[in-house]
């Protein structure tokens, strides 16, 4: 496979022309850069290779059509051919030509990698607008590589720049148009922008990619809920619920819909079941509480807010219903309009698309307490910091394990185990550019750490990737093997 990243190459460097039919030629071409820059990438190869038939001595274009194939149809054999004659043309040109090319592309190169790289680098730090600021000025160099794009898509998408992030996120898509994890952020991106009904089509297209993924699931229950369509949605969150038996927002979602059509006993059974896969989860303890009081069962009411108000006591509305039920007031009694479950939105949003809104409170279990209160009592020790992150890993609650380690990082910046140990539950979470990134820094500070080279090697082949790139898997394990490490060596995957 060839590099993607000799897209950036001035068209003015390889246009060798030779017209037969000079303005044909030229405007064919000039149809195939605009078509490429509104990531039409279908009708670009239709107007590159009508400008081929004009002029088939344009390096450019061979190039650009090589890439094409073989990265939008998968077209292997018409690549090489391309590919071929764009190599074919290069070794023609004088030696003089030849090194201003391979100038070009270096000093090129070397400067939108950089750039890139230090986008990269704002962005896991939260900065978003300087990296999207640092990415326009690298795509201006290299508009056409779909992974600068992508984290163009995402920059945008975090500032709330979502008509953006929507173009960037499918300009990526044209090239990668099976990666799951692009199509999920292009659906999120038109579900935030409020085009419902492209953000389903989006979503049933990452389905068809891969059936099992619980957050486009989710996402299709919640845009067909809101359509009225709560069967269908249903349907979705019984779905996720036998792929991911740990999900726990799909038992509080489908008890709500159960709720409103008055089958209290099945929303109370999923209820019970939310809250034994995730102890904390305050959102399905207070539709409990709602539950018991619609059906007057109030004892069991109050102690479902009491364990609520426990864990938050800012919890909307949950102070004024232990009020009434503990004074046994005239309030106490719901009004008709009221008998609907009370589901925040939070609850109904996965983290990818309001990384706020997963943060429940979980339980308070000794272990728990024991870790917490060491951490806090001895900052300093990296050890305490992984035993806490690995206990919540041990409850599901990845996102606070990654919480943990974020602050561990700050705290022991020169910790190899706890940069180890956040690269590898990043990669967990499938948040693979920063987990490779967190890897790449381990790697630039200390070049023989065999655990980095081991994991990016196994990054690099994972299959659900879109940083997919089997020539940096092998040269990582290479490296590995050159440093003593063998198959059997134990692999940091936290």
């Amino acid at each position: 496979m060839f590099a993607l990243t000799v897209f950036f190459i001035a068209a003015g460097i390889f246009c060798q022309h030779a017209y037969s039919e000079p303005d044909k030629s030229t405007a064919h071409y000039d149809a195939g850069l605009r078509f490429l820059n509104e990531g039409r990438y279908n009708d670009a190869i239709t107007e590159f290779e009508s400008s081929l038939q004009n002029d088939e001595g344009v390096l450019d274009t061979h190039l650009r059509l090589a890439h094409l194939y073989q990265f939008v149809r998968d077209d292997r054999s018409r690549a090489q051919y391309h590919y071929d004659a764009y190599m074919s043309l290069l070794r023609s040109l004088s030696g003089a030509d030849r090194q201003v090319v391979a100038s070009t592309i270096s000093s090129q190169h070397e400067k939108a990698a950089g750039l890139f790289q230090d986008a990269l680098a704002y962005l896991q730090s939260g900065d978003n607008g300087r990296a999207r600021d640092l990415l326009l000025e690298a795509v201006e160099l290299h508009p056409y590589d779909p992974m600068m794009q992508y984290n163009l898509g995402i920059a945008s998408h975090r500032l709330g720049l979502y008509d953006d992030a929507v173009r960037y996120y499918t300009k990526a898509a044209g090239f990668f148009h099976e990666s799951e994890g692009i199509l999920f952020a292009l659906g999120t991106a038109y579900q935030q922008n409020g085009d419902e009904h492209a953000a389903m089509e989006t979503y049933r297209k990452v389905l068809a990619v891969n059936p099992r993924h619980v957050q486009a699931l989710n996402n299709c229950a919640v845009l067909l809920e809101r359509a009225g369509m709560y069967d269908a949605a249903s349907a979705y969150y019984e779905t996720i619920i036998s792929v991911d038996p740990q999900y726990f927002r799909a038992y509080n979602n489908l008890a709500v819909l159960y709720a409103l059509r008055n089958n209290t006993g099945r929303a109370e059974e999923l209820l019970k079941n939310a809250v034994a896969v995730r102890p904390g989860y305050l959102d399905a303890h207070f539709n409990l509480g709602k539950l018991y009081e619609n059906t007057q069962n109030m004892e069991a009411a109050l102690e479902e807010y009491r364990f609520v108000c426990l864990y938050d006591s800012s919890y909307p509305d949950v102070i004024r219903r232990i009020s009434d039920l503990e004074g046994k007031s005239s309030n106490s009694s719901i009004s008709a309009n009221e008998k609907e479950m009370f589901l925040l939105s939070g609850t109904k949003t996965h983290p990818a698309l309001k990384h706020a809104a997963g943060g429940i409170t979980a339980d308070s279990s000794p272990e728990e307490q024991r870790l917490e209160k060491a951490v806090e009592e001895h900052p300093d020790d990296s050890g305490l910091y992984l035993s806490l992150a690995e206990y919540y890993c041990g409850q599901n609650r990845y996102d606070d394990a990654l919480l943990v380690l974020d602050n561990a990082v700050r705290n022991l910046a020169n910790s190899l185990d706890i940069r180890l140990a956040r690269a590898g539950l990043l990669a967990r979470q499938k948040l693979f550019y920063r987990a490779i990134m967190e890897y790449d820094a381990i790697i630039a500070e200390q070049p023989d750490c065999l655990q980095a080279h081991r994991q990016l090697s196994l990054l690099y082949v994972q299959y659900d990737n879109p940083l997919r790139d089997s020539r940096k898997a092998m040269m990582h394990y290479k490296r590995f093997q050159e440093l003593g490490g063998s198959d059997d060596s134990e692999n940091i995957t936290f």
